[in-house]
């Protein structure tokens, strides 16, 4: 049995599920993703998205709350997270800090109740986001913005807000910039803008006029309608073929698996030493 915490936003939960559809299937075993309600997001999985048969949802139990990280730097550590872990009813516990020192599949593979509390990627296979499939609700307004859009659509995601990591290396004048070659290539093209930033998206319909596909939407991560917006973007995104990503963000990445999209991440070019 494994449990799966997934943490963060909406894309990196994604993420870490379909990384253990893949880790469930190779190892023939049950799967419970345990989906905790956080100021990250504050919404139930299924207001969100389908069900998928492999895998059930429960909420976090209080139990949950003394797992604690198996591998702890000194013995009396490592016994005390282990009696905590069995306590609570799991024989391991790998979080974040372990990718660097384990091989996730092997350590898995080696014990029967896992825990597994993450907002990252542990396998480089892609294949598994094609499962998610969005509530009928939410497929509808996805399906009728694709259709406005048009076969020559661009997604365009700019992240900002928390994220300086983005918002120093994808700076918007590069996104503009690159808008504006595709449009040059081919003035038919129009743009679906995924943004956390109304300012961003101001000045880009400012710049850009009708090109620029953009409803009005919730952005809070603290309300439903907010995070139901998130998926419509990241399905829109998806749906696009092309998208043009902004740098350490997973929401493009997530986007472009689940399409097979072409993503091109906007960013600054590397400094080269000595100019």
């Amino acid at each position: 049995m494994i449990y799966l915490e997934p943490q963060g936003g909406l894309a990196n939960r994604l993420r870490v599920i379909a990384n253990g559809i893949w880790l469930k299937r190779k190892l023939n075993t049950e799967l419970c993703v345990v989906w905790n309600e956080t100021h990250e997001l504050n919404c139930p999985y299924h207001l969100l998205l389908e069900p998928i048969a492999d895998f059930t949802i429960i909420p976090k139990k209080r139990t949950f709350d003394f797992i604690t990280r198996t591998n702890q730097p000194d013995s009396k550590a490592r016994f005390k997270a282990k009696l905590k872990n069995l306590i609570a009813g799991v024989d391991i516990c790998i979080t974040d800090e372990d990718y660097q020192l384990i091989d996730v599949y092997e350590t898995v593979r080696c014990h029967k109740r896992i825990y597994i509390k993450t907002c990252q990627r542990f396998t480089d296979s892609t294949e598994e986001f094609g499962l998610f499939k969005p509530i009928t609700t939410l497929g509808l307004k996805i399906k009728e913005l694709l259709n406005v859009l048009g076969p020559m659509a661009v997604g365009v995601q700019v992240r900002r807000t928390d994220n300086a990591i983005a918002i120093t290396n994808s700076p918007l004048e590069l996104f503009t910039e690159r808008m504006r070659e595709l449009l040059a290539a081919d003035e038919t093209t129009r743009f679906f803008l995924a943004t956390d930033d109304v300012n961003v998206e101001l000045e880009l319909k400012l710049t850009f006029g009708d090109k620029i596909i953009s409803p009005p939407k919730d952005l809070s991560r603290q309300t439903v309608a907010g995070i139901q917006a998130a998926v419509v973007d990241l399905f829109v995104l998806a749906g696009t073929g092309q998208i043009l990503g902004s740098y350490w963000s997973s929401f493009s990445e997530v986007a472009a698996w689940m399409g097979k999209a072409k993503l091109e991440v906007i960013k600054t070019l590397p400094v080269t030493e000595g100019h």
